[in-house]
């Protein structure tokens, strides 16, 4: 496949994720004005957390100043990058580049890229670092292997076969032993296990698409995108503990911090699927706008922050109630957040607008909008510990 053809179809992946949306925000230009949106990132005797952005478009690594929102750098990185990943302690962060199936490195301090990894054929995609800080694991799409890379030396080790195609999201353990891997095109999730490469295969229902680990690492959480169910293992004897059935096309997910529920986003359905991690079923079903693709919930596990990616929109859920209690309007076509390593405010990528949405946590309102931060802003993730 020729690079072109690469970067046709890495783009071409994020334009199907998202339908074409109607324009409709008046959005303030903050890395240009004289004004900066407010903030209360302000370091406390030391630097401010950096946000890093990935602009799948630009091929770039854009960088934001969360003390004052304003671009502060745009790093070159591989052809159509995708994905990023942080070390434990932020001073490294791991971008796969999906044109050109190579893995970038870059020092966060100085916002260079430090390593440039050939990871071979296959369209680099999904990626995690291992909680100890030690490996980087990455999913090669299309050739049905994991590319492990050593951090100390951010050099390639070795290619792990999982066999099957389409492989996509990967998750390590807390103590760093195994990963998960939700092998899409297979219905299966591999388990590698780090010291021996050995993998271990867990069937499941159609089409497994992303993963979530409860808090303290006993179960994972897959959204069977084909199989509008939620499959649930067992860590501890790697096996699969039921299929719990949700709505069309789940696809999102996430696990309050206490690991008593999981929310799931339906995208087809326009709503979110509430299981209760004791009882392992659904107690809630609640409508948000159309096209929901991501879910974040805050640190508290008060809140969860739906991306409805066909909407424009981001739909706030009451976890206590379950239930919508505002629904902001962002960028076209929102996709990933994160919360800010203070917990006050939340960064939603807004993959066709070039846009970042900040949003205040505590009044729940649009603080402001980053503007240019790049051709389809991606996934983000901030600098400092994890």
């Amino acid at each position: 496949m020729s690079q072109l053809t690469k970067i046709a179809a890495a783009l071409a992946i994020l334009a199907m994720l998202i339908s074409p949306i109607a324009h409709g925000q008046q959005f303030v230009d903050v890395a240009d004005s004289t004004e900066s949106i407010k903030s209360s990132n302000a370091p406390l005797g030391g630097p401010a957390p950096q946000l890093f952005v990935v602009t799948t478009g630009s091929s770039t690594v854009t960088v934001v100043d969360s003390t004052t929102n304003r671009v502060t750098a745009r790093i070159p990185v591989g052809l159509a990058p995708v994905r990023l990943a942080m070390t434990p302690n932020g001073l490294k962060a791991y971008v796969s580049n999906h044109g050109d199936d190579t893995v970038s490195v870059i020092d966060t301090v100085n916002r260079i890229v430090t390593a440039t990894i050939q990871v071979g054929d296959g369209g680099a995609q999904e990626l995690t670092v291992t909680p100890d800080g030690g490996r980087v694991f990455m999913v090669h799409q299309d050739s049905g292997d994991v590319a492990e890379i050593d951090t100390a030396t951010d050099t390639l080790i070795r290619f792990v076969n999982i066999g099957g195609t389409g492989a996509k999201d990967i998750i390590a353990t807390p103590d760093s032993r195994f990963v998960y891997v939700a092998n899409n095109t297979a219905s299966m999730v591999n388990v590698i296990n780090t010291s021996t490469n050995q993998v271990s295969n867990i069937a499941t229902a159609a089409g497994p698409r992303r993963l979530a680990m409860t808090p303290g690492g006993d179960r994972v959480f897959v959204t069977d995108y084909l199989g509008k169910s939620v499959s649930v293992i067992d860590t501890f004897t790697q096996t699969l503990i039921q299929n719990i059935g949700v709505g069309e096309r789940p696809r999102g997910i996430a696990i309050t911090p206490d690991g008593s529920e999981i929310y799931v986003t339906n995208v087809i359905d326009g709503t979110v699927s509430v299981i209760d991690n004791a009882t392992l079923t659904v107690v809630a079903t609640i409508g948000v706008d159309r096209g929901p693709w991501h879910v974040t919930i805050t640190p508290d596990g008060a809140w969860a922050y739906v991306s409805n990616s066909s909407s424009q929109s981001l739909s706030i859920i009451n976890t206590g109630t379950h239930a919508v209690v505002k629904t902001l309007t962002v960028g076209r076509g929102p996709f990933f957040s994160v919360v800010n390593p203070s917990d006050t405010q939340l960064y939603v990528s807004n993959s066709r607008d070039a846009t970042v949405s900040v949003i205040d946590l505590a009044s729940q309102t649009v603080l402001g909008t980053i503007q240019r931060v790049g051709l389809q802003p991606f996934d983000l993730l901030f600098s400092g510990p994890h």
